[in-house]
């Protein structure tokens, strides 16, 4: 079996001055391919993804053809925005085609974010607790007992006004 020829880039009166390149953006984020043709006449330009799917604008895709700047940009993207993105121009004198591969990575920020609030939220009961701790010191020489039960309700009185001071 031969192998599918590579796609052509230049012909005489049709060439890319710039080509997409490939991308990996986050989750949500916005990806914007750019390619630049140059050509006479001037090309026009379509976005396929895949080998098969034509690209429409509409929703979270915009596509522009200025001059000799074309435009294809996606945003929110989800994970099966995933894949090769191909931009192809033609006119008279026939048919280039380029593309560029772009990766959408899982967002990790939501959950570092509430992680920092949880972390924030148990140092700073540590640090009340240490205080009871060192203020109730004189008393837990005299009796251990009384520090026991004196430690225990302030732990608990601190939690509840620990809770109710941290906002989300």
């Amino acid at each position: 079996a031969a192998l599918p020829a590579a796609p052509v880039k230049r012909l005489d009166n049709l060439f890319f001055i710039e080509e997409p390149t490939n991308m990996s953006v986050v989750e949500k984020g916005t990806a914007t391919f750019i390619a630049k043709i140059g050509g006479d006449p001037i090309p026009s330009v379509k976005w396929m993804k895949g080998k098969w799917r034509q690209i429409t604008p509409g929703g979270r895709i915009s596509i522009e053809h200025k001059g000799q700047d074309a435009k294809l940009e996606i945003r929110e993207v989800i994970k099966s925005d995933s894949g090769l993105y191909r931009c192809i121009a033609s006119n008279k004198h026939g048919e280039i085609e380029c593309g560029a591969e772009m990766t959408v990575t899982k967002k990790e920020e939501v959950g570092q974010i509430g992680d920092v609030r949880k972390g924030l939220k148990n140092s700073l009961l540590q640090v009340r607790v240490q205080a009871v701790k060192m203020s109730a010191s004189g008393l837990c020489i005299s009796n251990p007992l009384s520090c026991q039960t004196l430690e225990f309700h302030y732990q608990k009185l601190i939690t509840r006004q620990v809770s109710s001071n941290i906002h989300y």
